[in-house]
């Protein structure tokens, strides 16, 4: 996940104003494109405002441990742990609601290449001259994966960062970065790549929690959100965004 961060508002919906004060949450950015869709409808359904964060995993950690409040956190349960630890999020009041899983990006008008086993991956990665990851979850786990291989070191020399605020595929669509690797649901979004997915050896499978803060203001709120985030009507919209309900 790429470091930057966005605010949804109230306003963007066009909601009506309502009376209440509005439900406040963080969520990393692979469950963005999936909640631009869902806040607004929660809004007019429920008569409800919405203001979300985005940021990368890391980010929202140091923010949220230097003092920021709010009522709801969506994100990896690697990062909602630590915040756990922390006394940020109560440990008893956790959701799962998706799971999301990683795949290869290529400029969409590149040749295509099959990525079924891990030695067509591994070939295909010692092959490119570039190489881009995110330093979110993906990018970590993806990074062990290629130690495992015995190219970790040939692919570090290969690196290319993303500019602060911007999703792998975007240096991908843009040439900078021959492949690159990152959660589908950030992937999808980027106009000029193509997906190849990867073998299950190396399918990175993120598990996505909204995790309640321990010092929440809007509790009935908060879950009532959730609720709505875990029906069937969001189900089909997560899924179309990449992500896997659960």
């Amino acid at each position: 996940m790429t470091e930057s961060m966005s605010l949804h508002t109230p306003e963007e919906s066009a909601t009506a104003p309502v009376a209440e004060p509005p439900l406040v949450v963080y969520s990393t950015l692979s469950a963005k494109e999936a909640l631009k869709e869902l806040v607004p409808a929660f809004e007019r359904d429920r008569r409800q405002a919405v203001v979300i964060t985005y940021a990368g995993g890391s980010v929202l950690v140091k923010q949220l441990t230097s003092g920021s409040e709010g009522d709801l956190f969506i994100g990896p349960a690697e990062f909602t742990a630590d915040l756990v630890n922390k006394g940020v999020l109560s440990a008893e009041r956790q959701q799962t609601l998706v799971l999301s899983s990683t795949a290869l990006a290529i400029r969409a008008a590149g040749v295509a290449r099959t990525t079924r086993t891990v030695d067509e991956v591994k070939e295909l990665l010692l092959q490119a001259k570039s190489f881009c990851y995110s330093p979110g979850a993906s990018g970590i786990h993806f990074t062990g994966l290629l130690d495992r291989m015995g190219i970790g070191p040939q692919m570090a020399s290969k690196a290319v960062p993303a500019r602060p605020g911007e999703l792998v595929g975007a240096v991908v669509a843009r040439g900078d970065a021959e492949l690159g690797v990152q959660q589908i649901s950030e992937l999808l979004p980027v106009p000029g790549v193509r997906l190849l997915p990867l073998p299950p050896e190396l399918r990175q499978e993120v598990r996505y929690v909204a995790s309640v803060f321990s010092g929440v203001r809007r509790a009935q709120a908060a879950g009532a959100f959730v609720d709505y985030l875990r029906s069937a009507v969001a189900a089909r919209i997560w899924r179309d965004k990449g992500l896997e309900p659960l």
